[in-house]
């Protein structure tokens, strides 16, 4: 996984990374914080309109937007204004697609769902169950290898991995105690 420009400025994981407020098309690499953003602002995105920047006094005076419609080397204008958002969009919703249950869950919690218990609730499961459910979905979806492995083949590979791990933590504990 690449990180986001800003883990690898402070080179932070990307669990101790916040994030930023706004992405322009440039920035995305598929981070978790990006992905989420993404997925609040997926209805904007379908319309073929990027959201736009929150900007102070002068970052208005600096910033050019980015329309699509820059001059590539043969002289010929490259994308439509609405391609980038649209494509995004769609991206991220056919790798959410793959992962069932868990993405809806996931779909579900970044569209109003900010409390995980009334989540849960209605979804009929528990509280643990969901939080497990959004974060594989998270990790599916931002992955680098989501076009060659199914979801489920995913989610037996990571736990497979989990228990390696594991038991080779618990295995240097006990060499440390002894």
């Amino acid at each position: 996984m690449r990180d986001c420009r800003e883990c690898r400025r402070f080179r932070l994981k990307y669990e101790d990374c916040v994030g930023k407020d706004w992405y322009s098309e440039r920035d995305l690499v598929y981070c978790p914080h990006q992905i989420i953003w993404v997925l609040k602002h997926l209805s904007e995105l379908k319309t073929g309109s990027w959201p736009e920047r929150p900007l102070t006094e002068e970052q208005e005076r600096n910033y050019l937007p980015c329309t699509g419609n820059v001059p590539t080397m043969g002289g010929s204008y490259g994308n439509a204004s609405f391609e980038c958002a649209i494509c995004v969009a769609a991206d991220v919703e056919s790798r959410l697609d793959r992962t069932s249950w868990d993405g809806d869950v996931l779909r579900t919690s970044c569209q109003g769902y900010n409390d995980v218990a009334e989540l849960a609730y209605k979804m009929g499961s528990t509280v643990d169950i969901v939080e497990r459910a959004m974060k594989n979905a998270l990790r599916y979806v931002r992955g680098w290898r989501v076009k060659r492995v199914p979801y489920s083949e995913w989610k037996a590979q990571r736990k497979y991995y989990q228990n390696i791990v594991k038991s080779r933590n618990s295995s240097k504990k006990l060499d440390i105690c002894l």
